[in-house]
């Protein structure tokens, strides 16, 4: 097995690794490395739910989305979490929870993100990075179920977490 580097990014990087499978072929994998993520779904105690309508620029266009972020340099998931659920919401949480994680696109990425609910929100400061264009929008557990059946919420990493928060409460 040799791994050989193409791109190092300031997120990701991309190498091929020369390999044989398990099944004896040989084959040449293009890999992106990630550091990992971590994402909140802010929940209020009437079981509203918190999303961020976010401008993605690679999409070229805004998507429903919950908090998250990339796992800084030896951070934990669980301070990501905290961290990211302040810069992007102005919120502070009293508990947080860990619900899974999850590969993002096995096929070609090593990227996993940490997935979390936060409970006992309070409102603090929002501390936005300057290239992150967001609106916080509050919804009720029903609205959330209505964009989910219609399609309005296409992100992966959220679609994956209200599902399984809904499936299990």
């Amino acid at each position: 097995m040799k791994l050989k580097n193409i791109y190092q990014g300031k997120v990701v990087s991309l190498s091929v690794l020369d390999l044989v499978l398990p099944n004896g072929v040989r084959s040449k994998v293009e890999v992106v490395g990630h550091p990992g993520g971590a994402a909140v779904l802010p929940v209020f105690p009437n079981g509203d739910i918190l999303l961020l309508r976010q401008y993605r620029a690679c999409l070229k266009r805004y998507i429903w989305e919950i908090p998250a972020g990339r796992l800084e340099k030896g951070e934990a998931p669980r301070q990501a979490v905290l961290r990211e659920l302040q810069e992007e919401t102005g919120f502070k949480a009293r508990s947080i929870k860990k619900i899974l994680s999850v590969w993002t696109t096995p096929g070609f990425c090593q990227e996993v993100i940490h997935l979390f609910v936060a409970k006992g929100l309070t409102l603090g400061n929002c501390l936005r990075e300057q290239d992150e264009i967001i609106e916080t929008h509050r919804f009720s557990a029903q609205k959330i179920k209505q964009m989910l059946k219609s399609g309005k919420i296409q992100d992966s990493k959220t679609l994956v977490a209200l599902l399984f928060y809904f499936r299990n409460l």
